[in-house]
């Protein structure tokens, strides 16, 4: 049996709430990788003897950090050697299922605007509570159907 896409988004919107309201995940100042050394009392030369590289590559490594240009696999490395755990992830500022809900709004209002153009210039407009029942319709058309139109350009 298929999980449906909203089943999906459902399921990691629980999870990603418990995250949003952890500012835990903020970065050190001077980096993970340099606060957990500090914390650990251990200087440049005994971590680059513990990941086999020298202090001034370490030093570059937490600088890249800081720079947002390490990589995840140095991360991983150097995380498991300080005996930690690295963790990775995006979490969405709202959840999921409002930012596809959203998403199918501005496709449905935009198509209903293109269309309530034409018909107004032939004097055919649609009064204020048809418009709000036709874009309910495309909102749940667009929901239901094939995700990635969501995400198309139209123009």
């Amino acid at each position: 049996m298929k999980t449906s896409l909203s089943h999906v988004r459902q399921h990691l919107d629980k999870r990603f709430q418990m995250l949003k309201e952890m500012s835990v995940f903020e970065r050190p100042v001077k980096g993970w990788i340099r606060a957990i050394r500090d914390a650990l009392g251990m200087t440049l030369t005994q971590a680059g003897t513990l990941l086999n590289v020298s202090a001034t590559r370490i030093n570059h490594i937490e600088q890249d950090e800081l720079k947002g240009s390490v990589t995840l696999a140095t991360m991983e490395r150097i995380a498991h050697a300080l005996g930690c755990r690295f963790v990775y992830a995006l979490i969405p500022e709202t959840s999921l299922q409002d930012k596809v809900y959203a998403q199918a709004k501005q496709k449905a209002l935009g198509l209903l605007n293109q269309a309530s153009h034409s018909m107004n210039l032939e004097a055919q407009g649609v009064l204020p509570e048809e418009q709000e029942e036709q874009l309910q319709r495309l909102i749940e058309d667009f929901l239901t159907g094939k995700p990635s139109r969501l995400w198309e350009d139209t123009e």
